[in-house]
This record gives C-alpha cells, structure tokens and sequence, in this order.
C-alpha cells in the first residue's frame, strides 16, 4: 500500500500564506521550534532540515526568519503545491522542494539534523511506515518533530470512520486522519 496521491488544486489557495512566521503555529509547536537549537546543541542552527508534508513551503519561511538552517528540503505528494513553493522560494538557494510521497523518495539514512513533519504522517495510510522511515533519516544527535492528533479514546487509522475531506466540497479528497491515544499504539 501507498500513501494517498492529493490532487486537489483547493488545497494550494488554502496553504497559501498559511502559517509563514512563528506567531501562525500553534503554541507547543512555537515552543518546540525554540527548543531545537537547543537540542541540537549548536546555537541558533538547526542544521539540514527536511519538511516532509511542506505544503507551499511556509515552514521553511518562519524558520528561515527565526533561526540559521544550513538548507531545507521540503517534501509534499501534492505537485501543485510544490509548484507553488518553487515560485516562493526561487530567491533561496538554500531550499529545494520536490514532489514526491516520501516513502518513495531515495534519501540516504541519517541526511538531517532537523526532521519536522506537522499534520503530514496523520493524513496519510502509511502512518507507521512514514514515521519509521523519518526517523531514519534523522542523524544522530538530531532531531525529530512531529505533530499527531491525540485522543482519550482508542487509536484509528481507519479512513472509513476517521477522516478529513480536503479540497473543493464538489470534487474533495478525503484524507485519512489517524488518532493516537497515549497508551494504545496504531499499527
């Protein structure tokens, strides 16, 4: 099984402009940006940095703007949204986006010091699988930060009770939305 190709064009207008400085992300993942410095233990760098679930690329400008990146690979399925960060970030040499599931992509293990993947891993069938697979491409001494949707009732990752429809109402993908519960595990 693979993960679930997006094709809505919808969802290009709605990233747009999305959450593009630090003050546009929750509060825990503000505190988390400011904690990676930290972690890494190399002042206000946070070294080679892979976005997987990119979008248009409005992590890599908050970060850019708040932190030292030594470059960014933003990663996203969707390839409209890649075409739309191209144009973004044209004036970067240090970010690259490409289209592509990142299960499928050729990345030598342990190519970052910084993994991030927001709202990506949930929204996708291979939850575990992708989750896994970052992991690895995490060097040591790195770090990994994701966000999950928590819940106090079982785990799902079944796209038929648990999902998000995304896109134009007429024409909409429908996303899976995996739930984690602290104690239980999904597989």
């Amino acid at each position: 099984m693979t993960n679930k190709k997006y094709t809505s064009s919808w969802i290009v207008d709605w990233l747009d402009g999305y959450r593009e400085t630090l003050d546009d992300f929750y509060p825990s993942e503000r505190w988390a940006f400011k904690k990676l410095p930290e972690i890494i233990g190399a002042g206000t760098n946070i070294g080679k940095v892979l976005d997987a679930g990119c979008g248009t690329g409005g992590l890599y400008r908050a970060l850019s703007n708040n932190l030292q990146i030594d470059g960014y690979m933003g990663v996203d399925i969707n390839p409209q949204v890649i075409d739309r960060a191209q144009v973004l970030a044209a004036s970067s040499e240090r970010c690259q986006f490409l289209c592509s599931d990142i299960l499928e992509l050729d990345i030598p293990p342990a190519s970052f010091d910084t993994v991030i993947s927001l709202s990506c891993v949930d929204w996708n069938i291979e939850t575990k699988k992708m989750m896994d697979h970052l992991w690895t491409l995490v060097k040591d001494g790195g770090c990994f930060l994701l966000s999950v949707r928590p819940t106090p009732e079982a785990s799902t990752n079944d796209i038929s009770k648990n999902y998000q429809d995304i896109g134009d109402l007429s024409i909409p993908d429908r996303a899976n939305y995996v739930v984690f519960n602290e104690v239980s595990r999904v597989v």
